[in-house]
């Protein structure tokens, strides 16, 4: 079938690129996401560790008091702690692929809507300004801060990272040491004579 020239249903069945199955997935997806969007189902900066490991549910992987990743109905979420208190979650529903070289998004995003909402359930009482717009992205893309300065949020093709922006620089500190330490430990750990600067 063509309208005005485009090809909508191809040879194999296929409606835009997707193929009827892959579309009814991503509409199931999407309206999964939207239900989930309007409950509290969704934690927040601030939350103790206890309140998003129970939030979420599904612990995909874990560094113990530091980081955790979840998936739920689809969506990829990482937390970030810094003395049992969350400090940065982030909410991923992309789907990614390399095209060329460079990352591409092949799957659904969270519309304008949803931001909102995600933005509100993490603004901590504050209100939230949109400060920068990202030129490379859809209207909703870029940086906002909250009106208390405490938190900020990047909004992009990729999700949504909401942080707690107090804490302080010793905390901060600590968590890249921490990181860089685990890094460190990885590579040593495939033959540590090989790493002993000997």
């Amino acid at each position: 079938m063509q309208i005005n020239g485009v090809q909508l249903v191809g040879d194999d069945k296929s409606l835009v690129g997707f193929t009827l199955t892959e579309l009814t997935d991503r509409v199931k997806r999407f309206f999964v996401i939207s239900i989930l969007l309007m409950t509290s189902v969704f934690g927040r900066v601030g939350d103790s560790i206890q309140e998003c490991r129970a939030r979420y549910g599904n612990l995909t992987e874990s560094t113990g008091d530091t980081l955790d990743k979840f998936v739920l109905d689809g969506i990829a979420i990482a937390c970030r702690y810094s003395g049992d208190k969350c400090i940065m979650v982030a909410y991923n529903i992309k789907d990614f692929s390399y095209v060329n070289g460079s990352i591409s998004p092949t799957g659904p995003r969270f519309d304008a809507k949803q931001i909102e909402q995600l933005l509100n359930l993490n603004r901590g009482g504050s209100e939230w300004v949109f400060e920068k717009p990202n030129p490379r992205g859809e209207a909703s893309d870029g940086l906002y801060r909250t009106k208390d300065l405490a938190r900020r949020a990047i909004v992009s093709f990729a999700g949504i990272r909401i942080e707690d922006i107090t804490w302080s620089n010793a905390e901060r500190a600590k968590v890249e040491s921490d990181k860089l330490q685990h890094a460190v430990d990885a590579i040593t750990a495939e033959d540590p004579k090989d790493h002993s600067g000997e």
